[in-house]
């Protein structure tokens, strides 16, 4: 899949799972989403990921955000999950 960013006319390439994750907090944004909901809904209930792979993806995809100029944020919020700010 393909992220663009209108304003910078600029896109980078994502990888399934990010593209997953991604979709799910657009869905539902400025809502916190605990990792467990994360793991269930992106990976299935019954997965043997690593437990910092939610983690990694996150920041992949912040990462790819900066590097296309998009101004949105996905923010850690401590002891509860994320929330994809808009």
């Amino acid at each position: 899949a393909i992220l663009s960013c209108t304003s910078s006319n600029e896109s980078i390439e994502i990888m399934k799972k990010e593209f997953l994750l991604l979709e799910y907090f657009m869905r539902n944004p400025n809502i916190v989403i605990s990792k467990d909901v994360l793991y269930d809904k992106i990976w299935g209930f019954d997965n043997n990921i690593e437990s910092n792979s939610i983690e990694a993806y996150i920041s992949f995809i912040r990462k790819k955000f900066k590097v296309i100029g998009l101004e949105i944020n996905i923010k850690a919020i401590r002891g509860l999950g994320y929330k994809l700010e808009v």
